[in-house]
């Protein structure tokens, strides 16, 4: 599983020893584990950074597991999810299945069957590992592992980076307005031309060419 060393895992359970528990589990196994005790505070983080594997409390504040699964799902459906719960009735694994969700763990938590479930979650990552696209010619973007590679050296990208990169290189050579994608880049919330220019700014950067990302006439932005 050492590929596992790669990627992110964030924790959301409001029940600190278990939180505790777990974080120093999974620092084994990943390259950073954040925890959360609430749903909001979680989804924040994971808008603004690269998460490959949540592992999440069935009850949690404001907000059951499911219904934050949900809406980890529709922002990015590469994320996996992994609940842990004391119970497991055929209604909600039926609802569960329906979100594509990696697996449920039962509390107590059983080591072996976590090991088990992170085998699974590595081997998925292994088979998307190389889903490169060649963006320029020392430039190469990995959307699922949220990585751009400029001259070999290694960036990674927040989940809006990313797509936005996806966005402008589906409709390459083609004007993508500013309505557009503020509406793509923060659904839930009221994206701003100040905060969009920030992420491109902060894109930019990371890409090391002002010229990759090109701005028309005010209106909008392409990639040639």
């Amino acid at each position: 599983m050492e590929i596992l060393k790669s990627y992110n895992a964030i924790i959301v359970d409001d029940d600190k020893n278990i939180s505790s528990n777990m974080f120093k589990l999974l620092k084994l196994y990943f390259k950073e584990v954040h925890s959360f005790e609430d749903a909001e505070s979680a989804f924040e983080f994971i808008q603004e950074n690269s998460v490959s594997i949540i592992i999440s409390d069935i009850e949690l504040p404001g907000m059951n597991e499911l219904k934050f699964a949900k809406k980890v799902k529709e922002f990015d459906e590469s994320i996996e999810i992994l609940i842990l719960t004391s119970f497991a009735t055929l209604e909600y694994l039926k609802e569960a299945a329906s979100l594509h969700l990696i697996d449920y763990l039962e509390k107590p938590i059983s080591l072996d069957k976590l090991e088990s479930i992170l085998q699974i979650c590595a081997q998925k990552l292994k088979k998307n590992l190389h889903y490169n696209i060649l963006i320029s010619k020392n430039i190469i973007i990995n959307f699922y592992k949220k990585e751009l590679s400029v001259k070999e050296e290694v960036h990674k990208l927040s989940h809006r980076e990313s797509s936005l990169l996806e966005i402008l290189l589906h409709d390459k050579g083609k004007v993508v307005s500013k309505e557009f994608l503020m509406q793509e880049l923060w659904q839930d919330t009221e994206g701003t031309n100040a905060a969009l220019r920030n992420l491109l700014l902060r894109l930019r950067k990371k890409l090391g060419d002002k010229k990759i990302i090109q701005n028309h006439q005010n209106y909008g932005y392409y990639i040639e």
